[in-house]
């Protein structure tokens, strides 16, 4: 009996050092993943303006509710913020993962401080997307970068002067936005958005009644457009029905700055303020002011202002032919992240027979043509 308790103890021993081994890599602690994430601000010219970045935590694949990074941010303040100047760049380092996940982050720039003279970085926002998976006792990340949904190869910036003709819906007060000279504003390629804005007394000398149909079926006696643009509206809208019967009414052209602070109150009330940015301009940013702007509508349509103007014979025409008389689609359609509108097929901005020509063949909104021409 003795030799048998021992024969089973030994057995014992043996088996638990064989589970010991087979087992032990389940207590084993995971080597932890260690990322940097660089982050660039390019400039076309020196910049001694210094932005901050921010690491934000977006979401974690397995449904985990946290606000805090699963890492340790070894930066001086303990912050997952980084500063860098115009034209250089900077890295979250080091950030250390000790378990296995999808994590997802974004880096946005934070903290924007407006002067006269002041660089604008772009509002984009990066998506960051760290994988971090097991490879026997070491945890391995792999980090993935997007756009919109676009994956891209780095995280780079731009930075530039707000004096130039500034593509894109960026967090700028536009109460800092560069009010443009009288006689800026009188050339047909003037540029008024959310980075460009008119005086409250701009008034072009040359405004003319546009001689076409308007709302009531009636011959238009009030709304006005600068006179060469008026010139260039009846001829198109004349084109238009000589050659194709259709029938196209004018519905709004120039504004004052206090008709547009109207009009932009009214949209505000109507549809709170951040719907209301979407399809109207502040005062003072809108090319109604320009007097080279005209909204235009069918009888079919009631005269309203809407998308559908695209899918009528007449809006069809309007897209394929008002180039031939100087004018654009201001605001075409999926281009509202770099105008600030929604897609407008009724708004008509005359900019010359040349300039809108090329723009109709490339494709081009106006701040693309200026910054090429």
């Amino acid at each position: 009996m003795k030799k048998l308790i021992k024969k089973l103890t030994m057995a014992s021993v043996l088996l638990s050092l064989f589970m010991l081994v087979a087992c032990g890599t389940r207590d084993e602690v995971l080597q932890p993943a260690t990322v940097s994430i660089a982050v660039g601000v390019d400039v076309g010219d020196s910049s001694p303006e210094k932005f901050t970045f921010v690491l934000e935590t977006v979401s974690q694949e397995r449904g985990e509710d946290f606000t805090d990074a699963p890492f340790e941010m070894p930066l001086p303040d303990g912050s997952s913020q980084i500063e860098i100047y115009g034209g250089a760049n900077a890295n979250f380092d080091n950030l250390t993962f000790e378990r296995a996940g999808t994590f997802v982050y974004r880096v946005v720039q934070r903290g924007l401080e407006v002067e006269d003279d002041a660089w604008l970085i772009d509002e984009r926002i990066f998506d960051v997307t760290i994988t971090v998976t097991a490879t026997g006792n070491q945890l391995v990340a792999d980090v993935m970068y997007t756009v919109n949904g676009a994956e891209v190869a780095e995280i780079r910036f731009v930075n530039q002067s707000i004096s130039l003709p500034y593509i894109g819906v960026t967090g700028i007060p536009e109460n800092y936005a560069t009010e443009i000279s009288h006689a800026d504003g009188m050339s047909y390629l003037a540029l008024v958005n959310r980075h460009f804005r008119l005086s409250s007394d701009f008034s072009p000398a040359d405004l003319s009644v546009v001689n076409a149909l308007n709302i009531y079926g009636n011959m238009n006696q009030w709304i006005q457009m600068r006179a060469t643009a008026a010139r260039a509206m009846e001829l198109m809208l004349d084109t238009a029905y000589e050659d194709e019967g259709h029938v196209i009414i004018i519905v709004s052209g120039y504004r004052s700055y206090e008709t547009q602070t109207s009009v932009h109150n009214n949209h505000i009330a109507n549809r709170g303020e951040a719907e209301a940015r979407r399809v109207s301009a502040r005062p003072g940013h809108s090319e109604h002011q320009l007097g080279l702007a005209m909204d235009l509508s069918t009888f079919g349509l009631g005269g309203q202002l809407s998308s559908q103007f695209s899918s009528t014979p007449e809006g069809n025409w309007i897209k394929n032919h008002a180039h031939r008389f100087g004018f654009i689609i201001r605001y075409p359609a999926n281009r509202e992240p770099d105008t600030g509108f929604i897609y407008e097929p009724w708004h008509l901005r005359y900019i010359g027979v040349e300039a809108a020509t090329q723009m109709y063949g490339t494709g081009w909104i106006l701040e693309e043509f200026l910054l090429r021409n």
